[in-house]
Protein backbone atom coordinates (compact mmCIF):
# COMPACT_ATOMS: atom_id res chain seq x y z
CA UNK A 1 0.00 0.00 0.00
CA UNK A 2 1.43 3.10 -0.95
CA UNK A 3 1.97 5.58 1.76
CA UNK A 4 0.09 9.08 2.13
CA UNK A 5 2.59 11.94 0.75
CA UNK A 6 4.38 14.05 3.89
CA UNK A 7 2.08 16.68 4.88
CA UNK A 8 3.49 19.94 4.21
CA UNK A 9 4.21 22.57 7.35
CA UNK A 10 1.42 24.56 8.40
CA UNK A 11 2.85 27.62 8.87
CA UNK A 12 0.48 29.88 11.19
CA UNK A 13 0.91 33.32 12.20
CA UNK A 14 4.45 33.21 14.83
CA UNK A 15 3.81 29.01 15.06
CA UNK A 16 4.77 25.82 14.45
CA UNK A 17 5.85 24.74 10.60
CA UNK A 18 7.58 28.52 10.19
CA UNK A 19 11.29 28.50 8.80
CA UNK A 20 14.00 30.02 10.48
CA UNK A 21 17.79 30.31 9.22
CA UNK A 22 20.45 30.28 11.65
CA UNK A 23 23.73 31.79 10.56
CA UNK A 24 26.17 31.08 13.37
CA UNK A 25 30.07 30.24 13.37
CA UNK A 26 29.75 28.89 16.57
CA UNK A 27 28.72 25.17 16.77
CA UNK A 28 27.55 25.38 19.95
CA UNK A 29 25.30 27.88 19.56
CA UNK A 30 23.58 26.46 16.57
CA UNK A 31 22.74 23.07 18.48
CA UNK A 32 21.36 25.43 21.30
CA UNK A 33 19.37 27.36 18.82
CA UNK A 34 18.22 24.39 16.90
CA UNK A 35 17.09 22.47 20.46
CA UNK A 36 14.97 26.04 21.70
CA UNK A 37 13.36 26.75 18.06
CA UNK A 38 12.83 23.12 17.66
CA UNK A 39 11.04 22.75 20.66
CA UNK A 40 8.64 25.34 19.56
CA UNK A 41 7.55 23.94 16.17
CA UNK A 42 9.78 25.85 14.14
CA UNK A 43 12.11 23.94 11.53
CA UNK A 44 15.50 24.89 11.39
CA UNK A 45 17.93 25.58 8.92
CA UNK A 46 21.61 26.49 9.59
CA UNK A 47 24.67 28.02 7.93
CA UNK A 48 28.29 28.46 9.18
CA UNK A 49 29.12 31.30 7.03
CA UNK A 50 27.78 33.91 4.92
CA UNK A 51 28.38 32.67 1.73
CA UNK A 52 26.44 29.61 2.29
CA UNK A 53 24.03 31.61 4.05
CA UNK A 54 23.29 33.61 1.41
CA UNK A 55 22.52 30.61 -1.21
CA UNK A 56 19.81 29.09 1.38
CA UNK A 57 18.48 32.30 1.62
CA UNK A 58 17.70 32.11 -2.34
CA UNK A 59 16.99 28.61 -2.02
CA UNK A 60 15.19 28.06 1.05
CA UNK A 61 13.52 31.38 0.70
CA UNK A 62 12.88 31.13 5.10
CA UNK A 63 10.83 32.99 7.08
CA UNK A 64 13.39 34.63 9.42
CA UNK A 65 16.67 34.80 9.42
CA UNK A 66 19.24 34.65 12.82
CA UNK A 67 22.14 36.17 11.83
CA UNK A 68 25.09 36.90 13.59
CA UNK A 69 27.36 39.97 12.87
CA UNK A 70 30.90 38.42 12.72
CA UNK A 71 30.85 35.57 10.05
CA UNK A 72 33.31 34.00 8.05
CA UNK A 73 33.75 35.00 4.20
CA UNK A 74 30.63 37.67 4.39
CA UNK A 75 29.25 39.28 7.30
CA UNK A 76 26.37 39.96 9.08
CA UNK A 77 25.77 43.30 8.13
CA UNK A 78 26.57 42.78 4.13
CA UNK A 79 24.26 39.86 4.12
CA UNK A 80 21.29 42.45 5.76
CA UNK A 81 22.24 44.99 2.59
CA UNK A 82 21.99 41.76 0.56
CA UNK A 83 18.73 40.93 1.71
CA UNK A 84 16.84 44.22 1.40
CA UNK A 85 18.20 44.89 -2.07
CA UNK A 86 16.77 41.58 -3.26
CA UNK A 87 13.41 42.33 -4.61
CA UNK A 88 11.73 38.96 -3.07
CA UNK A 89 13.39 39.08 0.54
CA UNK A 90 12.78 42.84 0.99
CA UNK A 91 10.43 42.37 3.57
CA UNK A 92 12.00 39.03 5.47
CA UNK A 93 12.04 39.25 9.33
CA UNK A 94 16.01 39.86 10.48
CA UNK A 95 17.34 39.45 13.84
CA UNK A 96 20.84 40.56 14.18
CA UNK A 97 22.89 38.63 16.70
CA UNK A 98 26.36 39.79 18.14
CA UNK A 99 28.94 39.64 21.12
CA UNK A 100 29.09 43.67 20.85
CA UNK A 101 26.99 45.02 22.67
CA UNK A 102 27.93 48.98 22.04
CA UNK A 103 25.47 51.35 20.83
CA UNK A 104 27.21 52.05 17.29
CA UNK A 105 27.09 47.97 16.76
CA UNK A 106 23.47 48.16 17.53
CA UNK A 107 22.58 51.24 15.43
CA UNK A 108 24.93 50.02 12.30
CA UNK A 109 22.71 46.95 12.22
CA UNK A 110 19.73 48.75 12.46
CA UNK A 111 20.49 51.67 10.13
CA UNK A 112 21.32 48.75 7.65
CA UNK A 113 17.53 47.36 7.64
CA UNK A 114 17.84 44.10 10.96
CA UNK A 115 14.77 44.42 12.04
CA UNK A 116 16.51 43.31 15.92
CA UNK A 117 19.22 43.35 17.65
CA UNK A 118 20.31 40.36 20.53
CA UNK A 119 23.38 40.74 21.93
CA UNK A 120 25.35 37.58 23.67
CA UNK A 121 24.74 35.89 26.06
CA UNK A 122 21.28 35.98 25.66
CA UNK A 123 17.80 33.82 26.62
CA UNK A 124 16.54 31.16 24.52
CA UNK A 125 13.48 32.04 25.58
CA UNK A 126 14.26 35.74 24.85
CA UNK A 127 15.00 35.06 21.22
CA UNK A 128 11.94 32.51 20.64
CA UNK A 129 9.79 35.78 21.66
CA UNK A 130 11.22 38.02 19.61
CA UNK A 131 11.11 35.15 16.85
CA UNK A 132 7.42 34.91 17.37
CA UNK A 133 6.42 38.45 17.33
CA UNK A 134 8.81 39.48 14.49
CA UNK A 135 6.90 36.33 12.16
CA UNK A 136 3.48 37.58 13.17
CA UNK A 137 4.20 41.24 12.13
CA UNK A 138 5.16 40.20 9.08
CA UNK A 139 2.65 38.07 8.39
CA UNK A 140 0.39 40.90 9.09
CA UNK A 141 2.85 43.02 6.95
CA UNK A 142 1.79 40.47 3.92
CA UNK A 143 -1.81 40.51 4.97
CA UNK A 144 -1.70 44.14 4.13
CA UNK A 145 0.78 43.68 1.07
CA UNK A 146 -1.88 41.26 -0.59
CA UNK A 147 -5.14 43.37 0.50
CA UNK A 148 -3.09 46.01 -1.20
CA UNK A 149 -2.40 44.37 -4.04
CA UNK A 150 -6.15 42.85 -4.09
CA UNK A 151 -7.25 46.37 -4.30
CA UNK A 152 -5.01 47.66 -6.70
CA UNK A 153 -6.00 44.96 -9.31
CA UNK A 154 -9.91 45.83 -7.76
CA UNK A 155 -8.84 49.42 -8.74
CA UNK A 156 -7.42 48.41 -12.13
CA UNK A 157 -10.07 46.49 -13.05
CA UNK A 158 -12.42 48.92 -12.38
CA UNK A 159 -10.36 51.40 -14.35
CA UNK A 160 -9.89 49.22 -17.20
CA UNK A 161 -14.28 48.93 -17.12
CA UNK A 162 -14.95 52.70 -16.76
CA UNK A 163 -11.96 52.78 -19.80
CA UNK A 164 -14.23 50.29 -21.89
CA UNK A 165 -17.43 51.53 -21.20
CA UNK A 166 -16.01 55.39 -21.79
CA UNK A 167 -15.59 53.71 -24.82
CA UNK A 168 -18.51 52.20 -25.74
CA UNK A 169 -20.52 55.55 -25.13
CA UNK A 170 -18.24 57.22 -26.87
CA UNK A 171 -18.64 54.77 -29.92
CA UNK A 172 -22.62 54.55 -29.40
CA UNK A 173 -22.46 58.41 -28.96
CA UNK A 174 -20.64 58.23 -32.74
CA UNK A 175 -23.04 55.65 -34.10
CA UNK A 176 -25.89 57.68 -33.40
CA UNK A 177 -24.80 60.96 -34.88
CA UNK A 178 -23.33 58.70 -37.66
CA UNK A 179 -27.05 57.19 -38.34
CA UNK A 180 -28.46 60.62 -37.74
CA UNK A 181 -26.43 61.79 -40.46
CA UNK A 182 -27.38 58.89 -42.79
CA UNK A 183 -30.89 59.25 -42.09
CA UNK A 184 -30.93 62.92 -43.01
CA UNK A 185 -28.79 61.92 -46.55
CA UNK A 186 -31.11 58.57 -47.11
CA UNK A 187 -34.00 60.90 -47.03
CA UNK A 188 -32.67 63.09 -49.39
CA UNK A 189 -32.09 60.13 -52.12
CA UNK A 190 -35.03 60.30 -54.46
CA UNK A 191 -33.63 57.38 -56.74
CA UNK A 192 -33.53 53.63 -56.05
CA UNK A 193 -29.69 54.39 -56.24
CA UNK A 194 -28.72 56.60 -54.02
CA UNK A 195 -29.95 55.24 -52.03
CA UNK A 196 -28.06 51.79 -52.21
CA UNK A 197 -25.04 53.93 -52.94
CA UNK A 198 -25.27 55.47 -49.43
CA UNK A 199 -26.70 52.94 -47.82
CA UNK A 200 -24.14 50.07 -48.95
CA UNK A 201 -21.24 52.53 -47.91
CA UNK A 202 -22.19 52.81 -44.60
CA UNK A 203 -23.49 49.30 -44.70
CA UNK A 204 -19.68 48.20 -45.39
CA UNK A 205 -17.73 50.55 -43.52
CA UNK A 206 -19.42 49.89 -40.22
CA UNK A 207 -19.23 46.11 -40.57
CA UNK A 208 -16.02 45.96 -42.35
CA UNK A 209 -17.04 44.07 -45.52
CA UNK A 210 -15.19 43.79 -48.31
CA UNK A 211 -18.42 43.98 -50.25
CA UNK A 212 -22.20 43.67 -50.38
CA UNK A 213 -25.54 44.50 -52.59
CA UNK A 214 -28.42 45.69 -52.05
CA UNK A 215 -31.24 43.29 -53.52
CA UNK A 216 -34.39 45.28 -54.47
CA UNK A 217 -38.11 44.12 -56.40
CA UNK A 218 -37.63 44.62 -59.84
CA UNK A 219 -39.47 43.41 -63.04
CA UNK A 220 -37.24 40.92 -65.05
CA UNK A 221 -36.86 40.82 -68.45
CA UNK A 222 -37.46 37.67 -69.39
CA UNK A 223 -41.12 37.12 -67.16
CA UNK A 224 -43.41 39.51 -65.58
CA UNK A 225 -42.53 37.84 -62.29
CA UNK A 226 -41.12 39.88 -60.22
CA UNK A 227 -37.39 39.18 -58.58
CA UNK A 228 -35.30 40.68 -55.68
CA UNK A 229 -32.26 41.82 -57.98
CA UNK A 230 -29.26 43.77 -57.34
CA UNK A 231 -28.80 47.72 -57.51
CA UNK A 232 -25.77 48.43 -59.79
CA UNK A 233 -23.43 49.74 -57.52
CA UNK A 234 -20.23 48.42 -58.78
CA UNK A 235 -18.52 50.30 -55.89
CA UNK A 236 -19.19 48.36 -53.50
CA UNK A 237 -20.81 44.96 -55.27
CA UNK A 238 -18.22 42.44 -56.92
CA UNK A 239 -19.27 41.63 -60.09
CA UNK A 240 -20.12 37.89 -59.04
CA UNK A 241 -22.33 39.26 -56.39
CA UNK A 242 -24.37 41.53 -58.63
CA UNK A 243 -25.79 38.52 -60.72
CA UNK A 244 -27.57 36.79 -57.53
CA UNK A 245 -31.08 37.48 -57.97
CA UNK A 246 -34.04 35.87 -55.68
CA UNK A 247 -37.39 35.31 -56.01
CA UNK A 248 -39.63 38.13 -54.53
CA UNK A 249 -41.95 35.92 -52.97
CA UNK A 250 -39.61 32.95 -52.40
CA UNK A 251 -39.16 30.90 -48.84
CA UNK A 252 -36.39 32.34 -48.35
CA UNK A 253 -37.27 35.99 -48.65
CA UNK A 254 -40.68 35.04 -46.92
CA UNK A 255 -38.50 33.39 -44.04
CA UNK A 256 -35.87 36.81 -43.56
CA UNK A 257 -38.95 39.30 -44.10
CA UNK A 258 -40.94 37.44 -41.25
CA UNK A 259 -37.74 36.95 -38.90
CA UNK A 260 -37.04 41.08 -39.85
CA UNK A 261 -33.62 41.06 -38.69
CA UNK A 262 -30.32 40.11 -39.77
CA UNK A 263 -29.84 36.48 -40.14
CA UNK A 264 -26.15 34.67 -40.82
CA UNK A 265 -26.13 31.62 -43.25
CA UNK A 266 -25.59 29.19 -41.14
CA UNK A 267 -29.19 30.13 -39.19
CA UNK A 268 -30.72 29.82 -43.16
CA UNK A 269 -29.23 26.26 -44.08
CA UNK A 270 -30.59 24.45 -41.28
CA UNK A 271 -33.95 24.61 -43.51
CA UNK A 272 -33.13 22.20 -45.87
CA UNK A 273 -36.16 23.71 -48.05
CA UNK A 274 -33.66 26.98 -49.13
CA UNK A 275 -31.52 24.71 -50.13
CA UNK A 276 -31.78 25.83 -54.39
CA UNK A 277 -32.30 29.58 -53.33
CA UNK A 278 -29.03 29.24 -51.14
CA UNK A 279 -26.96 28.04 -53.75
CA UNK A 280 -25.79 31.22 -55.40
CA UNK A 281 -25.56 32.66 -52.18
CA UNK A 282 -22.69 30.43 -50.86
CA UNK A 283 -21.61 30.74 -53.88
CA UNK A 284 -20.81 34.36 -54.19
CA UNK A 285 -19.56 34.03 -50.59
CA UNK A 286 -22.65 35.73 -48.52
CA UNK A 287 -22.29 35.28 -44.70
CA UNK A 288 -25.21 38.04 -43.37
CA UNK A 289 -28.85 38.55 -44.63
CA UNK A 290 -30.20 41.68 -43.88
CA UNK A 291 -33.60 42.38 -44.37
CA UNK A 292 -34.78 46.10 -45.14
CA UNK A 293 -38.88 45.61 -43.76
CA UNK A 294 -40.96 48.70 -43.62
CA UNK A 295 -44.97 48.75 -43.07
CA UNK A 296 -44.62 44.97 -42.75
CA UNK A 297 -43.49 44.49 -46.36
CA UNK A 298 -40.09 43.66 -48.31
CA UNK A 299 -38.81 46.71 -49.70
CA UNK A 300 -34.93 45.47 -50.16
CA UNK A 301 -32.18 42.53 -48.44
CA UNK A 302 -28.79 43.08 -47.83
CA UNK A 303 -26.21 40.35 -48.92
CA UNK A 304 -23.34 41.01 -46.93
CA UNK A 305 -19.66 38.85 -47.73
CA UNK A 306 -17.81 37.56 -45.13
CA UNK A 307 -16.31 40.05 -42.72
CA UNK A 308 -12.12 41.04 -43.73
CA UNK A 309 -11.14 39.80 -40.63
CA UNK A 310 -12.81 36.25 -41.10
CA UNK A 311 -14.47 36.59 -38.00
CA UNK A 312 -18.36 35.91 -37.48
CA UNK A 313 -20.75 38.62 -36.81
CA UNK A 314 -21.03 39.93 -33.08
CA UNK A 315 -24.12 40.83 -31.29
CA UNK A 316 -23.10 44.63 -31.78
CA UNK A 317 -22.57 44.27 -35.81
CA UNK A 318 -25.56 42.75 -35.94
CA UNK A 319 -27.58 46.07 -33.49
CA UNK A 320 -25.34 47.74 -36.05
CA UNK A 321 -27.18 46.23 -39.53
CA UNK A 322 -30.20 46.15 -37.80
CA UNK A 323 -30.34 50.35 -37.72
CA UNK A 324 -28.80 50.65 -40.85
CA UNK A 325 -31.88 48.04 -42.37
CA UNK A 326 -34.34 50.46 -40.54
CA UNK A 327 -32.84 53.94 -42.63
CA UNK A 328 -32.37 52.15 -45.67
CA UNK A 329 -35.90 50.82 -45.19
CA UNK A 330 -37.66 53.79 -44.72
CA UNK A 331 -35.47 55.78 -47.40
CA UNK A 332 -36.34 53.06 -50.16
CA UNK A 333 -40.22 53.49 -49.38
CA UNK A 334 -39.67 57.23 -49.85
CA UNK A 335 -38.08 56.78 -53.40
CA UNK A 336 -41.47 54.97 -54.10
CA UNK A 337 -43.80 57.28 -52.70
CA UNK A 338 -41.48 59.94 -54.90
CA UNK A 339 -41.96 57.63 -57.81
CA UNK A 340 -45.86 57.54 -56.78
CA UNK A 341 -46.19 61.12 -56.60
CA UNK A 342 -44.41 61.84 -59.93
CA UNK A 343 -46.45 59.30 -62.06
CA UNK A 344 -49.50 61.46 -60.41
CA UNK A 345 -48.03 64.75 -61.46
CA UNK A 346 -47.23 63.76 -65.06
CA UNK A 347 -50.73 62.25 -65.34
CA UNK A 348 -52.23 65.19 -64.32
CA UNK A 349 -50.06 67.12 -66.46
CA UNK A 350 -50.85 64.97 -69.59
CA UNK A 351 -54.63 65.12 -69.13
CA UNK A 352 -54.37 69.11 -68.49
CA UNK A 353 -52.22 69.66 -72.09
CA UNK A 354 -54.96 68.51 -74.19
CA UNK A 355 -57.57 71.50 -72.71
CA UNK A 356 -54.37 73.97 -72.79
CA UNK A 357 -54.07 73.14 -76.21
CA UNK A 358 -57.57 73.68 -77.03
CA UNK A 359 -57.52 77.10 -75.11
CA UNK A 360 -54.22 78.44 -76.65
CA UNK A 361 -52.57 75.93 -78.91
CA UNK A 362 -49.11 77.51 -79.02
CA UNK A 363 -48.77 77.43 -74.89
CA UNK A 364 -49.39 73.63 -75.32
CA UNK A 365 -46.57 73.49 -77.67
CA UNK A 366 -44.54 75.46 -76.52
CA UNK A 367 -44.48 73.16 -73.14
CA UNK A 368 -44.07 70.32 -75.10
CA UNK A 369 -41.80 71.31 -77.31
CA UNK A 370 -39.70 72.56 -73.86
CA UNK A 371 -40.24 69.28 -72.35
CA UNK A 372 -39.05 67.03 -75.52
CA UNK A 373 -35.98 69.69 -75.91
CA UNK A 374 -35.02 69.14 -71.87
CA UNK A 375 -35.00 65.43 -72.66
CA UNK A 376 -33.47 65.39 -75.66
CA UNK A 377 -30.67 67.17 -74.16
CA UNK A 378 -30.63 64.70 -70.81
CA UNK A 379 -30.23 61.89 -73.23
CA UNK A 380 -26.81 63.48 -75.08
CA UNK A 381 -25.49 64.11 -71.84
CA UNK A 382 -25.69 60.66 -71.22
CA UNK A 383 -28.27 60.57 -68.35
CA UNK A 384 -30.08 57.77 -66.63
CA UNK A 385 -33.53 57.50 -68.11
CA UNK A 386 -34.99 58.46 -64.64
CA UNK A 387 -33.11 61.59 -64.68
CA UNK A 388 -34.03 62.02 -68.11
CA UNK A 389 -37.73 62.03 -67.27
CA UNK A 390 -37.06 64.06 -63.98
CA UNK A 391 -35.76 66.71 -66.73
CA UNK A 392 -38.38 66.25 -68.85
CA UNK A 393 -40.85 66.56 -65.64
CA UNK A 394 -39.52 70.10 -64.36
CA UNK A 395 -39.30 71.60 -68.23
CA UNK A 396 -43.30 70.44 -68.92
CA UNK A 397 -43.88 72.11 -64.92
CA UNK A 398 -42.01 75.37 -65.84
CA UNK A 399 -43.62 75.14 -69.34
CA UNK A 400 -47.09 75.33 -68.52
CA UNK A 401 -47.46 76.79 -64.89
CA UNK A 402 -44.12 79.17 -64.32
CA UNK A 403 -43.59 80.40 -60.98
CA UNK A 404 -42.83 84.22 -62.36
CA UNK A 405 -46.02 84.01 -64.51
CA UNK A 406 -48.69 86.52 -64.16
CA UNK A 407 -52.00 86.04 -62.84
CA UNK A 408 -55.41 86.67 -64.90
CA UNK A 409 -53.34 85.62 -68.46
CA UNK A 410 -56.66 84.20 -69.84
CA UNK A 411 -59.41 85.00 -71.42
CA UNK A 412 -62.30 82.70 -70.26
CA UNK A 413 -63.72 81.78 -66.93
CA UNK A 414 -62.93 78.04 -68.08
CA UNK A 415 -59.02 79.14 -68.86
CA UNK A 416 -58.82 80.98 -65.73
CA UNK A 417 -59.70 77.84 -63.25
CA UNK A 418 -57.49 75.56 -65.64
CA UNK A 419 -54.74 77.86 -64.87
CA UNK A 420 -55.14 77.49 -60.98
CA UNK A 421 -55.67 73.93 -61.07
CA UNK A 422 -52.06 73.69 -62.77
CA UNK A 423 -50.62 75.72 -60.46
CA UNK A 424 -52.38 73.70 -57.55
CA UNK A 425 -50.87 70.45 -58.87
CA UNK A 426 -47.34 72.00 -59.20
CA UNK A 427 -47.41 73.66 -56.29
CA UNK A 428 -48.71 70.01 -54.29
CA UNK A 429 -46.01 68.21 -56.90
CA UNK A 430 -42.70 70.83 -55.74
CA UNK A 431 -44.27 70.21 -52.18
CA UNK A 432 -43.44 66.77 -51.74
CA UNK A 433 -40.21 67.07 -53.38
CA UNK A 434 -38.74 70.24 -50.92
CA UNK A 435 -40.27 67.31 -47.86
CA UNK A 436 -43.08 68.72 -46.87
CA UNK A 437 -45.88 65.50 -48.33
CA UNK A 438 -47.17 64.41 -51.11
CA UNK A 439 -50.28 66.96 -50.61
CA UNK A 440 -53.33 66.41 -52.75
CA UNK A 441 -52.32 64.95 -55.98
CA UNK A 442 -55.51 66.59 -57.77
CA UNK A 443 -57.69 69.02 -56.09
CA UNK A 444 -61.40 68.14 -56.22
CA UNK A 445 -61.61 71.07 -59.09
CA UNK A 446 -59.61 69.44 -61.63
CA UNK A 447 -61.91 67.07 -63.00
CA UNK A 448 -63.98 70.04 -63.15
CA UNK A 449 -61.96 71.52 -64.55
CA UNK A 450 -60.99 69.34 -67.32
CA UNK A 451 -64.09 68.38 -68.61
CA UNK A 452 -65.94 71.68 -69.42
CA UNK A 453 -62.60 72.60 -71.17
CA UNK A 454 -63.39 72.13 -74.82
CA UNK A 455 -61.86 70.02 -77.15
CA UNK A 456 -58.24 69.88 -78.77
CA UNK A 457 -59.29 71.31 -82.09
CA UNK A 458 -55.83 69.31 -83.03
Amino acid sequence: MAQAPEALPDRRIGGAGATILVVEDDPRVVELLHIALGAHGFRVLSAQNGYDAWRMLLDEQPDLAVLDVRLPRRSGLDLVDAIRREPGMTSLPVILVSALAETESRVAGLARGADDYLAKPFSPKELVARVRRLLARGEETRALRRRQQELTAEVERSREDLKRLNQELRKELWLREAFLGLSEELSSARRVEDVASTFLFAFVSHLELPGAALLVPQVRAETPARALAAVETPAYTPAALGRVTLEENGELARLVSGLARPVRREELERFPELARELRPLVAAGVALCVPLVTRGRLVGLALALEKIAGQSFDAGELEIAQSLAAAGATALDNTRLYRQAEETYLRALGALLPAIEALDADAGRRARGAADLAASLGRELGLPESSVEALRTDALARAVAPADAPSGTWTSSEGAALEQEILAVAEAYFSYLEGQGPGPAAPEAFTHAVSVAPPSSN
